[in-house]
């Protein structure tokens, strides 16, 4: 695709979600957040941390990644196998490690960086469970908000690709009907100029024509009478 299409596809995605985007990032914050310090900065670590600075699809795959660690140490919370990962490991890398705020986030949960054997690591501290937690609602609430308005805008740019293709297929057929009526044109003009310049055919003979009747030969007999 190129990039003028790409450029038109999402100006139209950004149309049709307009009233979507001028939500106020104000409301995210509940009131009852504001009785709850530790919730409120867990909050802002989402959405200003992760969401704001890494924009909508990182930051949900982010976010993704760090519930399905989370979700893991809390169902077997007594295995330690499950509240460790390698640094090195290429999602964690990508869906943690890189994208902005995510590693901070994780570390504010209870994760803490230790190397083994030469390994780096990510291992969760178990006293720091109540704060998983918390930063998992969090997360689910932030996830819930944000995958539909994700799914709106795949939505959006889908509809305007396919309005994009429609718009196509009737100006190649409006080139193609075109083009079969200036075929048609020049052929009834060529036609047009056969016939006034072809020389038309000659008339049939008809019986008793001066060019069919054969001239009577006259002669004299030998006493001078005529035949």
């Amino acid at each position: 695709m190129s990039t003028s299409t790409r450029d038109a596809l999402c100006a139209a995605a950004e149309t049709r979600l307009g009233q979507t985007r001028q939500e106020p990032r104000g409301e995210l914050y509940k009131d009852w957040d504001e009785e709850n310090p530790r919730r409120q900065q867990l909050r802002r670590m989402i959405d200003k941390g992760i969401i704001e600075r890494n924009g909508r699809d990182p930051a949900i795959a982010s976010m993704q990644t760090i519930k399905k660690l989370a979700q893991n140490i809390l169902k077997e919370p007594e295995n330690l196998e499950r509240q460790r990962v390698k640094r090195t490991n290429d999602a964690v890398r990508r869906k943690i490690i890189e994208p902005k705020g995510a590693l901070e986030f994780i570390m504010e949960l209870g994760f803490r960086e230790k190397v083994e054997d030469f390994t780096p690591y990510l291992i969760f501290q178990k006293q720091s469970l109540p704060d998983l937690k918390l930063g998992l609602t969090l997360l689910e609430e932030a996830l819930e908000r944000e995958l539909p308005k994700k799914e709106a805008e795949q939505r959006a740019l889908e509809n305007a690709k396919r309005a994009e293709e429609e718009a196509k297929e009737k100006a190649l057929l409006r080139i193609k009907d075109d083009r079969q009526k200036v075929k048609q044109r020049v052929a009834r003009e060529a036609a047009a100029r056969h016939s006034r310049f072809s020389v038309p055919p000659e008339e049939s003979a008809t019986p008793g024509s001066p060019s069919t009747v054969k001239p009577v030969s006259r002669g004299y007999t030998l006493d001078g009478r005529i035949v």
